[in-house]
């Protein structure tokens, strides 16, 4: 697809010489389609987490990790949950790496849920506390 995209491109160029009149040589044009082809071809490599993910922050755990931290969207709704961040990753590899649960691919993007912990801890009683006493219900 990267191929018939610069091929595309090439073409295009070609066409905006020929309707603007310019006399660009055949090598002009040859390497403008190089330069398009390059520029394909980087983009091409470097996969980017689609907004309808609802991608945020510059990277999870570091900004070189190829995942990236997602919000609230159609799409990742039903995942999301307050005990876990929902985090979206380019490739399998990197998404194995977070040790967390694989929870679906959409789009060629793995998601994986990372549990924050228990969200509870500050919240138990402490072991030495005595039980609750407990009291008749109303009248």
């Amino acid at each position: 697809m990267t191929r018939r995209f610069a091929q595309l491109l090439a073409t295009a160029a070609t066409f905006a010489t020929a309707v603007a009149g310019c006399s660009a040589t055949s090598s002009e044009v040859a390497t403008s389609s190089t330069s398009a082809t390059s520029a394909a071809t980087s983009t091409a490599a470097e996969p980017t987490i689609p907004v309808m993910l609802a991608p945020f922050g510059p990277g999870y755990p570091n900004e070189d990790s190829g995942c990236r931290r997602l919000g609230e969207s159609p799409q990742t709704s039903q995942w999301l949950d307050d005990s876990a961040i929902l985090v979206g990753c380019t490739t399998d590899a990197a998404a194995r790496a977070l040790h967390g649960t694989i929870v679906a691919v959409v789009g060629g993007i793995t998601i994986v849920s990372i549990p924050m912990g228990d969200a509870n801890a500050d919240m138990r009683p402490e072991a030495s506390s005595t039980t609750p006493q407990h009291r008749p219900p109303p009248p």
